[in-house]
């Protein structure tokens, strides 16, 4: 009955924290779409030397950044993909690894007791055997 009363006192504490964790109700903000901008840029028709080197440093700049942001993004994806691979292939090596060593296990101590206790036997027998025939031969002479 007191584990029954504790069981029943913990689940209700731990649906409590649950429910205090929870985040408020926030009112959502009327944020613009995908696609939709958020200001309107106005780009003259043609730049002054310098406002081209600019632009230039610009592009070059982003590109740089798209670049390293790709190939993170790149080894990131393929550090996932290896090691889910590698878990996968680990856990299927291990499950067919047990079950041979199982198996192996389960064979190799087989043939072992059937052939200790064969030896054992056999050699009882023939302990018996050997006291019989002497008590035998020791009664006839």
């Amino acid at each position: 009955m007191k584990r029954t009363l504790f069981g029943i006192a913990l689940l209700a504490v731990a649906a409590g924290a649950f429910l205090l964790m929870q985040p408020p109700d926030t009112q959502t903000i009327d944020a613009p779409l995908a696609g939709d901008a958020m200001v309107a840029v106005q780009i003259p028709a043609s730049f002054t030397e310098q406002e081209q080197m600019g632009q230039r440093a610009f592009d070059a700049a982003c590109a740089a950044a798209f670049d390293a942001a790709c190939a993170a993004a790149f080894v990131a994806v393929f550090v996932a993909a290896f090691v889910a691979a590698f878990v996968a292939a680990f856990a299927a090596f291990a499950v067919t690894f047990v079950a041979a060593f199982a198996a192996a296990f389960v064979a190799a101590f087989v043939a072992a007791f059937v052939a200790a206790f064969a030896a054992a036997c056999a050699a009882a027998c023939a302990a018996a055997f050997v006291a019989a025939f002497a008590a035998a031969f020791a009664a006839a002479f």
